[in-house]
């Protein structure tokens, strides 16, 4: 299964442009079957009430899962998940810690193995590393009590060595599979903050950069797999 994470800063580019078609054509290229995203707009005025989440799900021919973390007297603001179809069940998630609420958005959809579902997080942390704690431990907590093959993505706004996403997959057994590539800001690249994160049992092949100038994050893309994939094992 090809999996990609991206914050798209409300389709608004490095280069001070705003253009959601610009996501969208980012993305098609890539092929990917779960696409995990975050700061979408959804019919806020900071973005000229445009429903970001619902123009790209049409521009891809995608269905679009939305969590709104943050609501307002006119739209919200929050992260999504595209998919070919609708996800099997969805639980959305609020995380702890001070400051811009956050979450964690939880998917579960059919490409499994056997009965076995795969389960699909896509969140973004808080700006503070304390609140980053929290919503780490927060969060270790909901993936600790799955059953199943878990991938784990978003804009963590740290390094994986920082104490919240280390401790996250230190106590879930997680692999971070993003390779060395720095993903933020997009024009001059200088840390690696948008992270996948996969459970014991998965594979990922080497990761994949993209988006230039459309936000100012580049996004990752990733092959998923089975440690022993074959042609009735793989996601």
């Amino acid at each position: 299964m090809r999996i990609a994470t991206w914050n798209t800063q409300g389709s608004r580019g490095i280069d001070g442009v705003w253009s959601t078609p610009r996501i969208a054509s980012a993305l098609r290229p890539l092929g990917a079957d779960a696409i995990c995203l975050q700061e979408l707009h959804q019919r806020t005025v900071a973005r000229g009430g445009e429903d970001q989440p619902a123009r790209i799900a049409e521009l891809l021919g995608r269905h679009i899962t939305f969590q709104p973390n943050v609501t307002y007297l006119i739209g919200a603001y929050g992260v999504g998940i595209l998919l070919r179809e609708a996800p099997l069940e969805v639980r959305m998630h609020a995380l702890p810690g001070r400051g811009e609420p956050r979450g964690a958005l939880e998917v579960r959809i059919g490409a499994g193995f056997g009965r076995r579902r795969l389960i699909l997080f896509c969140t973004h942390w808080g700006l503070t590393g304390a609140a980053r704690r929290e919503q780490g431990n927060a969060l270790a907590a909901i993936v600790q009590q799955t059953s199943g093959p878990v991938v784990l993505c978003g804009d963590f706004n740290e390094e994986p060595d920082a104490p919240g996403v280390a401790s996250l997959i230190e106590r879930c057994e997680l692999q971070d599979v993003g390779g060395a590539a720095l993903t933020w800001p997009s024009d001059q690249p200088a840390a690696r903050i948008d992270l996948v994160l996969i459970s014991k049992g998965l594979r990922a092949g080497p990761p994949e950069l993209f988006g230039g100038r459309a936000s100012d994050h580049l996004g990752v893309c990733v092959d998923v797999s089975r440690e022993t994939a074959d042609a009735a094992g793989r996601l």
